[in-house]
Order: C-alpha cells, then structure tokens, then sequence
C-alpha cells in the first residue's frame, strides 16, 4: 500500500505526503519532495508479515462487488450483523474459499473507539474484498459473549461467519489494522488507495455521541444500594450496641449504690 496525500501549492510541482511509518498509535507524514519516488517499503514489510505466518491465514473470497461505487464501513444493527455473518454450509473449513468480514465492536462515546474509528473507516478501501462493519456493542450485550467482548474497541475477523481472529493489539491504527489482515488472510492490500488528512479528522458517524449504557446505570444502582442498606445496618447495630452498653451501665450502678 502507497498511501499519498498531494497538496497544491503555489508552484508546478506538487508535493506529497507519504505515510511511510506508523510509530505506535501516531501517524508520522514524511515529506517527499520527488514525485516519482515509487519505493514501497511499506508493502514489502506487510508482505513479510504474510510470509511468516503462512500456517494461520484463511482462504478469503476474492470478490469485489461492482455496484459499490464507493466501499465503506456499515454500521449494523443486530439483525444485520446476524445477515451479514450468515454461513455457507458449504464452506466447512478455512482452506476453503468464503466470505470474510471484520467487524469493529465499539461504544459511541467511548474515547478508543472514536480515535480507532477513522482507521477503520479507511480499511475497505485498501481491503474492498472484506465486508467490514461496525457494532455498537452496548446495544445489544449477546454478541459480546457469543464472540469473547470483554472491552471496546474490539476487532474481530469472520471466515463464512465464524470468529478466526481478535486483534489484541494497543495501537488502533492503519497501519496496524492492515498487518493484522494480513497476517491472518491471504489478500494483499491495494496499493493505489488514496488518503487524504481529512480522512482522519472528519467525524464518523455514529461515533462520538452519548450511548445509554443500562448495563452502568444498573450497576450504580446497585452498588447505592447496597451502600445504603449496610449504612442502615451499621446504625442499627450501633443503636443495640448502645442499649447493651446501657444496661451495662445501669446495673454497675445499682451494684454500686447497693455496696
């Protein structure tokens, strides 16, 4: 993948911005001032990835649907998540040929999800023959024990509907993304895609906005609860401490006045 991103300028020559690295979770641009420069470090390194890991990938559908005019992550609610990991009974094993899809598993307001967001919503374009979509997992919470969601954001790659693999990475990057496909199938990445920085600023929707998670609110309500209830029952277990204490107190007194 040669990822380019031109700028005018006031000159004839045009200067672009290689993304050449991707150091951790920060994109690093390198200024190429030769337009004709057509190393691809990038892809020899992913190509390598591949290569060491021959024994762990699975047999992907090299199909691209030509009716999309543009390829782009779905967002999906349970009944298409369910239509979209359908499977094909013919398909019994991941030497054969089926469909894959990567689905991202994420909250709306959660902070990883939106800085993993404009990543992912670049990946179709450099894998158009994966079905990729995204799931809010806090609205329905089946899927995440059906597939092992412990946490968002979560990237999981299906092979005619089964889980193969879960990226267990820290960095939601491109760059990242792109060699955890790799590793794990047998597609190359498409090595004219371009990106440009707004790519990876615009908002993508369905992110970045308030979810109601029932499932925190439930949890406060119980841990109030209880809170209260121990605070009422420390009291009353204080209050027949006291009684005691005060018997006590009673009767060494008349023992005393007795005396």
């Amino acid at each position: 993948m040669q990822a380019y991103l031109t700028t005018s300028t006031s000159s004839h020559t045009s200067k672009e911005f290689k993304f050449s690295l991707f150091l951790s979770s920060v994109l690093y641009a390198e200024l190429v001032l030769d337009s004709g420069n057509t190393s691809a470090p990038f892809i020899a390194e992913l190509a390598n990835v591949t290569a060491a890991n021959n024994s762990r990938i699975v047999n992907c559908t090299n199909f691209v649907p030509l009716n999309q005019t543009e390829i782009s992550v779905e967002i999906v609610n349970s009944t298409r998540l369910s239509y979209v990991l359908k499977t094909d009974p013919e398909v019994t094993n991941r030497r054969m040929a089926g469909i894959c899809s990567l689905v991202l598993f994420y909250a709306k307001s959660c902070q990883f999800s939106i800085l993993a967001a404009p990543h992912f919503n670049i990946l179709p374009r450099i894998f158009p023959q994966i079905k990729m979509v995204a799931f809010n997992a806090i609205s329905e919470q089946r899927y995440n024990t059906m597939y092992g969601i412990t946490g968002v954001p979560s990237l999981v790659l299906f092979h005619n509907g089964k889980p193969i693999a879960k990226y267990n990475g820290s960095d939601y990057t491109l760059y990242e993304f792109t060699k955890f496909v790799i590793r794990h199938t047998d597609l190359s990445p498409n090595e004219k895609v371009e990106i440009s920085v707004t790519d990876f600023v615009k908002p993508i929707p369905g992110f970045g906005e308030l979810d109601n998670d029932y499932s925190l609110w439930l949890a406060w309500f119980v841990i109030i609860f209880w809170a209260l209830y121990y605070a009422r029952t420390l009291n009353f277990f204080q209050k027949i401490l006291e009684f005691f204490v005060n018997i006590w107190y009673e009767v060494e007194a008349q023992h005393g006045h007795i005396d």
